[in-house]
């Protein structure tokens, strides 16, 4: 039951919302079809200003102003306007004032009327004023014959039982969003988007609550048990696998054996010789020749000593060249 009231609440608001949003398009097209476009030049600002009834969410402003080309007028607006600065408006006649102000759920706050005498003229009034008089209240009266300049107050307020008109910021062609936008101020846009927030508020506090408050959750039940607590059997051996048994082979079995249906794959062939080079004719070896006995190119002549000399004698001779015969040996000097 909490759960729909709840759900009730938040649509409720969120139609309330879009039901003031549709009233506030519906009022800027009243106006677009039976007002009147002007331009406004503002002049200087009354010093006194006023909030709105009955709740202060808006701060009220008067000026006095020229609608061009050369009408005197003063103005109320919730918008610092700045002086000298020309704007463009749509205001409504006084024959169809009264029922655009019945069709506004809100109060219309931009009014205008023509000036009057009895307005006075606005004044500047210097920003230190408060302070300058909270001094001369605590100094108490000046001395006898101290001459003190008369201080500058606050002009007669502009008259409010004058009958006025409504009129909204907008330009000839301006579409209805951009007028909502440019005539609210910053409380308006707080209130709209905190009456958004209260609506998806309750909308999020009715999703949480359950259909059926007194159901026991699952933890409160009798047969809960808590996973940490719940008992896990073991998963099923597997089945055993079949034993193989030895079973001697007999001793004649090679003479029945079948040779294998796939015979075995012949070895590889072996790598080809590398083929020879021949070596060039500049790196051939001269074979080698037999050496007899008696090398006439031997260094040492033999050990036989000449006549009536016991003592042997040594010969050397130079080797000839590789490339000349060697010369015959002399035969021995005979005794």
């Amino acid at each position: 039951m909490k759960k729909i009231f709840w759900f009730l609440v938040s649509f409720a608001l969120l139609a309330a919302l879009g039901l003031l949003l549709k009233n506030s398009w519906d009022t800027v097209e009243y106006f677009q079809d039976q007002g009147r476009q002007a331009t406004l030049k503002v002049g200087k600002k009354y010093n006194a200003s006023r909030w709105t009834e009955p709740l202060p969410l808006k701060k009220i402003h008067a000026y006095t102003a020229t609608m061009l080309p050369d009408h005197e007028i003063l103005i109320e607006s919730d918008q610092e306007l700045g002086e000298g600065t020309e704007y463009f408006i749509r205001f409504l006649t006084r024959d169809v004032a009264e029922t655009g102000r019945a069709l506004s759920r809100l109060p219309l706050v931009n009014t205008i009327r023509l000036k009057s005498e009895a307005d006075g003229t606005p004044v500047k009034i210097a920003d230190t004023d408060l302070m300058d008089r909270a001094i001369e209240k605590a100094m108490g009266p000046p001395a006898a014959g101290v001459y003190v300049a008369p201080r500058t107050v606050a002009e007669a307020g502009p008259d409010r039982v004058k009958p006025t008109v409504p009129f909204l910021f907008t330009g000839s062609k301006d579409p209805v969003p951009e007028v909502l936008w440019n005539n609210s101020t910053i409380g308006e846009l707080f209130v709209i988007a905190a009456w958004a927030f209260m609506s998806l508020f309750f909308f999020l506090h009715a999703w949480s609550i359950p259909f059926f408050p007194n159901r026991k959750a699952g933890s409160e039940r009798k047969d809960f048990v808590h996973p940490s607590q719940r008992r896990i059997d073991p998963d099923a051996p597997e089945a055993p696998s079949v034993r193989l048994q030895y079973k001697p082979k007999p001793a004649d079995a090679h003479l029945h054996d079948t040779p294998p249906a796939a015979a075995v794959p012949p070895p590889p062939p072996p790598p080809p010789k590398p083929a020879s080079i021949p070596m060039p004719a500049s790196m051939k070896i001269t074979p080698r020749v037999t050496k007899p006995e008696d090398d006439s190119r031997a260094t040492t002549a033999p050990f036989v000593p000449p006549a009536g000399n016991a003592d042997t004698s040594l010969k050397l001779k130079r080797r000839p060249a590789a490339d000349t015969p060697p010369p015959p040996s002399e035969p021995p000097a005979q005794a």
